[in-house]
Order: C-alpha cells, then sequence, then structure tokens
C-alpha cells in the first residue's frame, strides 16, 4: 500500500484555501479606483495618453516627471517612473490590485523555491508547504490592505518594490546554493539592484546591509559567487547614492515635519519592531509556525550544520529588519502609514521564521551531542513514527484550530472576508457607481467648476481617502490638476 505523503496534502489544501483567497480580493478590485497622490503623479502622463495615444510618448511623460520630481521633492526614481504610469491614465485602474499581488506573490515563490528547495533540499512539496504558509498569512492577516494592494501609489512605493528586493535575495540565494553565478543570473542581479536603488529607504538599509553580510562571507569562503555578489551590491549602492543624493530631497526636507536624531531613530527602531512582534504573534500566526515545524525538523535532520550561532543570529536579524523603520523615523519622526507597515509585515514571516528555524537548528543539534548519534536517531525516527500514525487529527485539529482563530481575532480585517462581505451586501458596486457619477462630471469638458457628493459607503479594501473642502486640501488640488478644472467641491450635506 503506497504510503499517505501528508505533507503533499497539506500543500494541496493550502494551495487550495490560497487561491479561494485570493478570488474576492481580484474580483473586487473592478470596484477599485485612484485617489490622493495617483492623480499627482500621474496628471501629466494622463494628458499626454490622452493627447497623443502614443504609449511611448506617454513613457517619455512618466520620465520627464520622473526627472521634475528628482529635481524638486524625492530621489525615489523608480518609484516615481511607476508612480507616473498608474492605470487609471489607461483606464484600467483595476490592473492595480492584479500587479501587486502576483510581484509579492512572485517573488515570495522565487524566494521560497531559492531558499528551501535549493539551499536547504527540501522536496517540492516542503517547500510548496512552507510557502504557501507565508502567502497565505501575511495576505490574509496583513494589517492594512488598501495601501498594500489596491491604492497602486503607495503600494508601487512599497509592495512593488518589496517584490522585486525578494526577486533580488531569491537570485543570491540559488547562486549560493548552486556555487557560481552565470552571465544571465548576473545581468538580472545587475538590473534589479538599478531599479531597487530608485525605491524607498526603508527597503534599501535592510536589503544594503543583509546583501553586505552574504558578499563578505562568500569573499571569507573563497566562494565563486562573491565577485558577482559585490557587483550588484555595488550597483545598489550607487542606486541608493543617487536617490538620497537628490536635489529634491533637500525640497521636501524643508516642507514636511523635521525627523528624529540617528540615535534617536535607531533606539525607537529596536522597541517599536519589539512592539509590533508582539502584536503580531497572535494565536492565528503561532498556529501557522507550528504547522510548519514538522516541515522543519525533517529539513533540519537531513541537514549536517551545527547552528552554532543562534544568539548572534537573532541579534542581526533584529537589527536588519529594524532598519526598517529607522529611515521613516529619520525623516518624518512617524512610521504610522499602512504601506509600510505592510513592508514590514511581509519581512515579519521571513524573519521569525529564520529564528524559529535556527533555534530549533541549535536545540536538535545539540541533542544529538549529548545523546549520541545512535540514540539520537533511536528517538527521532520513534518520534517521526508516532507523528505519522496520529498526522492526520493533529492536522485536523491545528487547521480547526487556526479556523477558530482566524474567525474569532483576524476575519473582519482579512482582505478576503472583507472584500466578499462587500461584494455581497453591495457596498463594491455602490461605491463604483458613486465614482462613476463624478466620473461623467470630471470627463465633462464644457464643465470647469464642478460640485460632487459625498462618497456614502467607503469598503474597507477599496476606500483609501477623499478630498475635502478645506482650503489647504493638496488632495482637491491634484485632482483639479489631473482632470483639468478649476475647482471640485463636496456638495455640503
Amino acid at each position: 500500500m503506497k504510503k499517505i505523503n501528508w505533507t503533499q496534502i497539506l500543500a494541496v489544501v493550502l494551495l487550495t484555501v490560497f487561491i479561494a483567497g485570493l478570488v474576492p480580493m481580484l474580483a473586487i478590485a473592478k470596484y477599485n479606483y485612484p485617489s490622493a497622490d495617483d492623480f499627482m503623479y500621474g496628471a501629466q502622463t494622463r494628458a499626454v495618453w490622452q493627447q497623443t495615444g502614443s504609449f511611448l510618448q506617454t513613457v517619455i511623460a512618466a520620465a520627464k516627471e520622473t526627472a521634475n520630481t528628482y529635481l524638486n521633492w524625492q530621489g525615489s526614481y523608480t518609484a516615481i517612473f511607476l508612480m507616473a504610469l498608474q492605470p487609471d491614465i489607461f483606464g484600467a485602474y483595476w490592473l492595480t490590485t492584479f500587479i501587486l499581488l502576483g510581484i509579492y506573490i512572485l517573488g515570495t515563490c522565487m524566494l521560497g523555491n531559492a531558499l528551501f528547495c535549493k539551499l536547504l533540499k527540501a522536496d517540492k512539496w516542503e517547500s510548496m508547504t512552507l510557502t504557501l504558509l507565508i502567502l497565505l498569512f501575511s495576505i490574509q492577516l496583513i494589517p492594512q490592505t488598501v495601501e498594500a494592494f489596491y491604492w497602486y501609489n503607495g503600494a508601487i512605493y512599497y509592495t512593488f518594490m518589496y517584490g522585486l528586493g525578494l526577486i533580488y535575495v531569491s537570485l543570491h540565494v540559488s547562486a549560493w546554493a548552486k556555487g557560481n553565478v552565470s552571465a544571465g543570473k548576473l545581468a538580472a542581479m545587475i538590473l534589479l539592484a538599478a531599479l531597487i536603488g530608485g525605491g524607498n529607504f526603508c527597503l534599501l538599509l535592510p536589503l544594503l546591509s543583509g546583501t553586505i553580510l552574504i558578499t563578505a562571507y562568500a569573499f571569507y569562503k573563497k566562494n565563486k559567487t562573491a565577485v558577482p555578489f559585490a557587483v550588484a551590491w555595488a550597483v545598489l549602492f550607487i542606486g541608493f547614492l543617487l536617490n538620497i543624493s537628490a536635489p529634491g530631497n533637500q525640497v521636501r526636507k524643508s516642507q514636511i515635519v523635521i525627523g528624529r536624531s540617528a540615535v534617536k531613530s535607531i533606539v525607537l527602531s529596536l522597541g517599536f519592531e519589539l512592539q509590533d512582534f508582539i502584536r503580531w504573534l497572535n494565536l492565528t500566526v503561532v498556529l501557522a509556525f507550528i504547522l510548519a515545524l514538522p516541515i522543519l525538523i525533517k529539513i533540519i535532520r537531513r541537514m549536517n550544520f551545527s547552528f552554532r550561532w543562534p544568539a548572534a543570529v537573532t541579534f542581526v536579524s533584529y537589527c536588519i529588519y529594524a532598519m526598517q523603520y529607522t529611515a521613516q523615523h529619520y525623516a518624518t519622526s512617524s512610521i504610522w502609514t499602512g504601506r509600510l507597515y505592510a513592508q514590514l509585515y511581509y519581512s515579519f514571516y521571513w524573519t521569525v521564521g529564520l529564528n524559529v528555524f535556527y533555534w530549533l537548528g541549535w536545540v536538535m543539534f545539540h541533542t544529538k551531542q549529548s545523546m549520541g548519534q545512535s540514540a539520537y536517531d533511536k528517538m527521532t525516527t520513534a518520534v517521526s513514527r508516532y507523528f505519522k500514525g496520529y498526522a492526520f487529527p493533529a492536522l485536523a485539529a491545528c487547521g480547526m484550530a487556526i479556523i477558530c482563530s482566524f474567525y474569532v481575532l483576524n476575519r473582519k480585517t482579512s482582505p478576503a472576508y472583507s472584500a466578499l462581505q462587500d461584494l455581497q451586501n453591495g457596498s463594491a458596486r455602490q461605491y463604483a457607481a458613486q465614482h462613476q457619477e463624478r466620473l461623467a462630471l470630471y470627463e465633462n469638458e464644457s464643465l470647469q467648476n464642478i460640485e460632487v457628493s459625498p462618497l456614502s459607503v467607503k469598503p474597507y479594501v477599496l476606500f483609501f481617502n477623499d478630498f475635502t473642502n478645506s482650503e489647504d486640501d493638496w488632495r482637491r488640488d491634484v485632482l483639479c490638476s489631473y482632470y483639468k478644472k478649476q475647482s471640485i467641491v463636496l456638495k455640503e450635506e
């Protein structure tokens, strides 16, 4: 009789749940509409697209917008270029969610395959299960959905750039596992480094720090990947320098809240990280890590590695993670943006997972040393057989506990649950209908002074913010610029 592969069954179940969760998230995307900075960065490119209908001319306009912003506001050249090409320009804002979920899923799958399959030698079902656990929980338990997957401008700056960062790291891991870097892989690493260099500093700082450690270790081990890694890191650092030295950064700094000192930013970052880790390690997440433990144990048993430095790994990973907070504290004295918290939440799973894996390996290695190889093998074999005998009830119990915990603690802020609710109760359709009423007025060239009704519904996953009648509300100004109107006001209720 063929043995039941419980890892394969778990992987298929997780894949089914993961896809089912994506369906309402993608279905509601057709009711999505731009807001705030979408209008600011897309005004010039939209005008060019409407005048010429030429994609090439629109791309050139996006490049001009990038150059202008680089000189007058901020140096994030890649992000600004992509912001200027926001999908509403082409009448396809619904693509936002597909683009952002797509790059995040692709990056996570690539890193999962490189790390679990190529480096740690897990089989395809083990790798698939661990990767799906990260994807499923990081998406469905994300603290703030709209700024992660539905508001294009903010999500491009964080979720999209983070996805590129995952791909960049995955190329390092797979190259290390193989022992060399092909010309094609090096070209991809250089291209990604150049693109990521024009992203947000909250990603750049930990990425620069993490990859320089990998590069230094490669040189220490005299690995063939050392020089290619150094070249890619140099390109990333040059991009960082171009980004940080932009004249526009000084202009922006003079107009926004003054940031904190470097020392205070670092100290606060370490504190906020601990606070967020405690908050995010709720029962649902803990159960997800418990579900991963049998696979991690199997991988560790096959490894010939001593796991000698668990405290050092925890310290370094904690500090690298904290760098994501530091840039924001230093620049603006605040981290309270949903889009940044999306990035923090994605990397939370990798950071905690790394530490669980390493400390577990350290415990198992030292247990083996104290017991002796023969006794250790007998114990682990007995435990493995015992688990296989109770695999189904154990997995079923853990699965039910996760479902119950999710329902009690997380369902109201889960994007799949919220999207499904707003699709079923008609809120999403009503939200889109009200935007269409506004759009009919915005696109009427004979009207220059427009009065629109306030939005009466604000679906959780779709609504980011709306303009007000305040004289100093910049959102109303950029909306007028985008649609070429003299004034747009909200009707008084």
